[in-house]
């Protein structure tokens, strides 16, 4: 009883973290709120977008407007990350993700730079374009509103940067940029995941037949029995729970489950 109690665990408490997942929107930067001068003054300014562990793709958008109003308007009544929630809720779809996004449309134009690095974006504020390395197929110059999905691996951790460009020489224009991750989360039972789970019942299913249970019960019984001891320690602890406690402690709730789970699966 000691070893198998042992190899149990083990399993519990030394497993990877490898199983099923989902897609979860996180929100990044909302509501950002820029104003860019034209000819005289601060035309360019530079996003940097912290991007969430886990991140597998993003999403940003921007709209353009000369009057403040407007503005206080789309933060009235567009959301990136409510959209997004809805849409993954709704579908788990992410390849066309980024084509069920209404970005409200913007009235005045932006210049667009996804840049290349931080230095890229030091330059880019105050020293001639030229001078600064960009993403051109991540970018876009005359947009009135914009929305991009980035899912290349080398631009979906860390900080990126994001160039904004009022091209006017007239006057200046007010910037509203929406940023949301979407960070692979594992898919938890009271923080337990699947794998996890289904470890559990092999080596303990395995361990039984081998002290030969099924010679004293049924293999229903069996599967009751593994499901109901799955679940007393999933309903007891969370993985975090269950480490805190003591040795002693550990065997004991193990031994308890066994208890519980013989007698309500009628192996005796």
């Amino acid at each position: 009883m000691k070893k198998s109690i042992a190899i149990i665990l083990f399993i519990l408490f030394h497993y990877s973290s490898n199983g099923q997942y989902k897609e979860v929107p996180v929100n990044v930067f909302i509501g950002g709120d820029l104003f860019l001068n034209g000819a005289f003054g601060a035309s360019r300014a530079t996003i940097a977008v912290n991007l969430p562990t886990n991140t597998v793709r993003w999403y940003y958008t921007i709209t353009a407007f000369r009057k403040k109003e407007d503005i206080e308007r789309i933060k009235s009544n567009f959301n990136l990350l409510g959209q997004l929630t809805k849409i993954y809720d709704r579908s788990g779809l992410s390849a066309a993700a980024v084509s069920l996004i209404t970005a409200p449309s913007g009235s005045d134009y932006c210049n667009i730079y996804y840049l290349c690095s931080y230095n890229d974006g030091n330059i880019f504020r105050d020293k001639p374009l030229s001078t600064c390395n960009y993403f051109p197929n991540n970018s876009a110059k005359h947009a009135i509103t914009w929305k991009q999905e980035i899912t290349d691996d080398n631009l979906v951790s860390g900080v990126q940067y994001i160039g904004i460009e009022n091209p006017s020489l007239a006057y200046g224009i007010n910037v509203n940029i929406q940023v949301v991750a979407i960070v692979q989360e594992p898919v938890t039972d009271n923080g337990w995941t699947a794998d996890l789970k289904q470890d559990v019942h092999d080596v303990v299913k395995q361990m039984l037949i081998d002290k030969g249970a099924l010679n004293k019960t049924t293999d229903d019984k069996l599967e009751a029995f593994l499901t109901c001891f799955i679940d007393y320690v999933k309903r007891n602890y969370t993985p975090e729970q269950y480490n805190s406690l003591a040795g002693y402690e550990k065997t004991d709730a193990i031994k308890n489950g066994f208890s519980e789970c013989k007698h309500l699966s009628g192996i005796k």
